[in-house]
C-alpha cells in the first residue's frame, strides 16, 4: 500500500497543521518548524494531541486514508 497525500513531504503536513491550529503560515522547512515549536514550547506530538480529527484529515490526508483502509480490512 502506498501512502500519498496532497503534499510531497511530512514538513508540509506539519506546517499545514500549525496553520490549522495557530493561524500562522510557515515555510514548510525543518528549520522553520523547529523554530516555531521551540518558540511555543511544543513538540509535534503536542500538535497532534491538540488537533481535531478533521484537522488531521485535512493536513495528513495520505496517512489518514491509509489508516481508514486498514481499519476496513
Amino acid at each position: 500500500m502506498a501512502i500519498r497525500g496532497g503534499t510531497t513531504n511530512i514538513e508540509e503536513d506539519i506546517a499545514c497543521l500549525i496553520t490549522e491550529l495557530f493561524g500562522e503560515k510557515l515555510d514548510p522547512s525543518k528549520a522553520e518548524i523547529r523554530r516555531f515549536l521551540k518558540e511555543k514550547g511544543l513538540r509535534i506530538e503536542d500538535l497532534i494531541k491538540q488537533a481535531t480529527k478533521e484537522q488531521l484529515k485535512r493536513c495528513f490526508l495520505g496517512v489518514t486514508e491509509a489508516i481508514e483502509q486498514l481499519e476496513q480490512s
